[in-house]
């Protein structure tokens, strides 16, 4: 997992070339202007999602690790807790769903607050939670992009 500013995001683009590309379309794209929902950057090889919805408390919220995609969180308004943890040999709540490219965990211990013009990159052995309270109930305006191994 990494968490940083999006103004350092150069710094990781020897990590994966859409990786790169993708922090690339986050650091160029006004978000704000664009609908709620799906777009397509690079077909199914990179993607954005942008979402809307209020933070809940962490009992509601579930945890999560992915197979094919990397997620890359970023967010604009607003801010959320993500607690995170390292899959290592825990067992799934619910288990892979290839389809949709997740399967369910128990939750972790680590938890770190995103505030916007942060961004957190998640890699298959990164389970993850977000949405949670950071304090009181925020509203939050984010992105995600998945980014195909």
């Amino acid at each position: 997992m990494i968490i940083d500013l999006l103004t350092n995001s150069n710094s990781y683009n020897a990590i994966h070339p859409r990786v790169a590309r993708a922090l690339y379309y986050l650091a160029k794209t006004d978000f704000n202007s664009m609908s709620l929902g799906k777009y397509e950057v690079e077909g199914t090889d990179i993607f954005a999602i942008v979402n809307e919805y209020e933070t809940k408390d962490a009992a509601d919220c579930v945890w999560e690790a992915h197979q094919k995609y990397i997620d890359i969180h970023y967010i604009l308004r607003g801010s959320e807790l993500i607690g995170t943890t390292l899959l290592t040999n825990q067992s799934p709540t619910k288990e892979y769903d290839v389809e949709n490219d997740y399967w369910l965990f128990e939750g972790g211990e680590s938890k770190q607050i995103l505030q916007p013009s942060m961004f957190a990159i998640f890699y298959p052995q990164d389970i993850h939670s977000t949405s949670h309270h950071p304090n009181s109930k925020s509203f939050v305006r984010k992105v995600v992009m998945k980014v195909l191994l």
